[in-house]
């Protein structure tokens, strides 16, 4: 990171110990700047935040909560949503979590002298496992739900054995991605206070003092809701008046979307947010207010057929990101219970709601009819099997014959005690 050179003189007494952020401390004159001491109770999270730093050299510095530390990196031109740049990003000392609010101008002389403004104030969803490990592995996978850093992005580093460690900032390719460098310069004042950078260093009043907080936009986030099920048939259905969808071995899910953000609920209504956070993203993209939607959670393998046995590795691993979610049914929208609207109705509106946003958030796609036409490609494909539901009936969470499942194979579990060998 380009800091001004610091004057010598003897440094404050800080705290004993100062832990991760103990050179963060020694940096830094504390009788002198307005920038936080740390201390702050470590809580769980993953904060994403960029200071636009207006030092010696003017840079971003781009803040990923790890623990209970900011790690840091220094972007030299500001981040850029355009996937063909890569912005190096040298990586600095840790900074403590109350940094995440700091906004001011640091006074000239001292260590990194000049005015930082908060540029982007958010949360991130690790994209490949546990970050402080994919950090000592050289390649950071994040999804940024920011107002201004949105969507997929990579850090990486460059090489190993550098001191300071160079790394590079790339946009990843998906529907926040823009065609050219103009992210940092399209905004140029601060994403809390609203200040730009001459009202900050003459000590100006945040913009938004005084105001009334602003009511949570939309309706709120849906609650759970029990999901219907299938009753078993040994064929598909031949009459008229059917959807066939394949059958997914996987996790049922319900992804929820409101004013109060998303939630991922299981197929008994616990919350499993945290376990399929980049559906939990995908679904917060949406462009609703708010929804309901019901679906599958799976991996997929190279022909498309669910894999049961890497789904479980996968969340064993922390492996969120090889996680899709294959939403068939579309509950509530905009606040608006859908329930009671025949099934053909209801998946029209989630097909266009869902379209070709995100890789993880996938319309189930449907052949009206031709069940056992269906259901042979299936069992040839090497699929479950498939699922009929009926076009006109109305979603009625528990078991019935309106939605049926037909399996392509049939299995019998046991559980051998003993043998015997052949004379």
């Amino acid at each position: 990171m380009a800091r001004s050179a610091a004057k010598t003189r003897p440094k404050t007494k800080t705290p004993s110990g100062g832990g991760k952020t103990a050179l963060y401390r020694a940096k830094r004159d504390f009788s002198r700047t307005s920038e936080p001491e740390g201390g702050a109770s470590a809580s769980a999270g993953h904060l994403l935040i960029v200071q636009h730093h207006f030092a010696r050299r003017e840079h971003y510095d781009l803040r990923l909560q790890i623990g209970d530390v900011l790690a840091s990196w220094a972007v030299t031109r500001g981040p850029s949503a355009n996937p063909r740049d890569r912005r190096l990003a040298v990586r600095v000392e840790d900074h403590p979590l109350d940094y995440a609010k700091f906004e001011g101008t640091i006074p000239k002389g001292e260590y990194g002298g000049g005015s930082v403004i908060l540029w982007e104030s958010a949360t991130y969803t690790p994209m490949n496992g546990d970050p402080a490990t994919a950090r000592d592995k050289g390649e950071i996978k994040f999804l940024a739900h920011g107002e201004r850093m949105r969507g997929g992005w990579t850090l990486v580093r460059m090489a190993t054995g550098e001191t300071p460690e160079k790394w590079l900032l790339i946009k990843e390719r998906d529907e926040f991605a823009e065609s050219d460098d103009g992210l940092a310069g399209r905004f140029t004042d601060s994403v809390a206070s609203h200040r730009n950078r001459a009202e900050i260093e003459r000590g100006a009043p945040s913009k938004t003092a005084g105001k009334r907080p602003r009511k949570s936009a939309g309706p709120p986030t849906p609650a759970f809701i029990s999901p219907q099920l299938c009753a078993t048939s040994p064929s598909a259905p031949t009459t008229p008046g059917w959807l066939i969808e394949m059958k997914y071995d996987g996790y049922r899910l319900e992804a929820a979307v409101g004013a109060e953000g998303a939630k991922i609920y299981s197929r008994s209504g616990l919350d499993w947010t945290d376990r399929f956070g980049p559906i939990a993203a995908a679904a917060r993209a949406l462009g609703c207010r708010s929804a309901l939607i019901d679906g599958e959670g799976v991996v997929l393998d190279a022909a498309g057929v669910s894999d049961f046995a890497a789904l479980v590795a996968a969340l064993e691993a922390g492996n969120a990101a090889a996680i899709d979610f294959i939403a068939f049914d579309l509950l509530s929208l905009d606040g608006r219970d859908l329930r009671k609207e025949p099934l053909i109705a209801r998946k029209a509106k989630l097909k266009a709601l869902i379209g070709a946003r995100s890789p993880h958030l996938r319309f189930a796609e449907f052949v009206a009819d031709k069940g056992q036409e269906v259901f042979e490609a299936a069992r040839r494909a090497g699929a479950e099997g498939v699922i009929a539901k009926r076009a006109d009936a109305p979603y009625a969470s528990g078991r019935s014959d309106a939605w049926l499942k037909i399996k392509a194979a049939r299995r019998d579990d046991a559980m051998i005690i003993g043998y015997m060998l052949s004379e």
